[in-house]
Protein backbone atom coordinates (compact mmCIF):
# COMPACT_ATOMS: atom_id res chain seq x y z
CA UNK A 1 0.00 0.00 0.00
CA UNK A 2 0.73 3.64 0.08
CA UNK A 3 2.55 5.55 2.70
CA UNK A 4 1.03 5.76 5.60
CA UNK A 5 -1.94 2.53 7.26
CA UNK A 6 -4.84 2.91 8.62
CA UNK A 7 -4.93 3.18 12.64
CA UNK A 8 -6.80 -0.40 14.44
CA UNK A 9 -8.79 0.54 17.84
CA UNK A 10 -11.91 2.49 18.49
CA UNK A 11 -13.03 5.55 17.64
CA UNK A 12 -16.26 8.00 17.46
CA UNK A 13 -17.46 9.18 14.32
CA UNK A 14 -16.59 12.72 13.65
CA UNK A 15 -16.31 15.49 14.75
CA UNK A 16 -15.86 16.43 11.20
CA UNK A 17 -18.52 14.98 8.38
CA UNK A 18 -19.14 16.14 4.75
CA UNK A 19 -20.69 15.35 1.35
CA UNK A 20 -17.82 16.93 -0.16
CA UNK A 21 -14.06 17.35 1.24
CA UNK A 22 -11.32 17.71 -0.66
CA UNK A 23 -8.34 16.51 0.91
CA UNK A 24 -5.25 18.74 2.34
CA UNK A 25 -2.78 16.74 2.20
CA UNK A 26 -3.03 14.60 -0.65
CA UNK A 27 -3.04 16.56 -4.13
CA UNK A 28 -6.36 18.05 -2.77
CA UNK A 29 -8.13 14.68 -4.20
CA UNK A 30 -11.74 14.32 -3.64
CA UNK A 31 -13.22 12.38 -0.33
CA UNK A 32 -16.84 12.31 -1.13
CA UNK A 33 -19.34 11.30 1.81
CA UNK A 34 -16.69 11.90 4.39
CA UNK A 35 -16.75 10.81 8.01
CA UNK A 36 -13.81 11.29 10.02
CA UNK A 37 -12.50 8.10 12.43
CA UNK A 38 -9.20 9.84 13.65
CA UNK A 39 -7.00 13.04 12.56
CA UNK A 40 -6.83 12.77 8.94
CA UNK A 41 -8.15 9.51 8.55
CA UNK A 42 -11.61 9.11 7.35
CA UNK A 43 -13.86 6.88 5.78
CA UNK A 44 -15.00 8.09 2.39
CA UNK A 45 -16.35 7.56 -1.46
CA UNK A 46 -14.03 6.41 -4.10
CA UNK A 47 -14.09 5.74 -7.46
CA UNK A 48 -11.82 3.07 -7.15
CA UNK A 49 -11.61 0.16 -3.94
CA UNK A 50 -8.70 -2.64 -4.85
CA UNK A 51 -8.75 -5.54 -2.45
CA UNK A 52 -5.34 -4.55 -1.50
CA UNK A 53 -3.85 -1.56 0.80
CA UNK A 54 -3.82 1.53 -1.65
CA UNK A 55 -4.93 4.58 0.40
CA UNK A 56 -2.49 6.83 2.51
CA UNK A 57 -4.89 5.28 5.64
CA UNK A 58 -8.31 6.16 4.61
CA UNK A 59 -10.86 3.53 4.02
CA UNK A 60 -12.55 3.70 1.37
CA UNK A 61 -16.17 2.71 0.45
CA UNK A 62 -17.75 2.34 -3.21
CA UNK A 63 -19.26 5.06 -5.13
CA UNK A 64 -21.03 2.32 -7.52
CA UNK A 65 -23.27 -0.36 -6.90
CA UNK A 66 -25.97 1.26 -5.12
CA UNK A 67 -23.58 4.15 -3.59
CA UNK A 68 -22.62 2.25 -0.04
CA UNK A 69 -20.72 5.41 0.69
CA UNK A 70 -23.48 7.63 0.76
CA UNK A 71 -25.56 5.07 2.62
CA UNK A 72 -22.67 4.72 4.94
CA UNK A 73 -22.53 8.51 5.29
CA UNK A 74 -26.50 9.01 6.08
CA UNK A 75 -26.59 6.02 8.17
CA UNK A 76 -23.75 7.20 11.07
CA UNK A 77 -24.46 10.20 13.47
CA UNK A 78 -21.35 11.96 14.99
CA UNK A 79 -20.08 9.99 18.07
CA UNK A 80 -21.13 6.41 16.71
CA UNK A 81 -18.33 4.27 17.92
CA UNK A 82 -16.17 2.97 14.91
CA UNK A 83 -13.79 -0.19 15.66
CA UNK A 84 -10.77 -0.81 13.34
CA UNK A 85 -9.34 -4.15 12.92
CA UNK A 86 -7.13 -6.15 11.12
CA UNK A 87 -8.50 -9.18 8.96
Amino acid sequence: GRRGSTPTGSFRAGPYKARRHYSSRYDNAPMPWSVQVTGHIFIHGFTSVPRYPASHGCIRLPLDGGNPARFFYEWIDKGTPIRVIRK
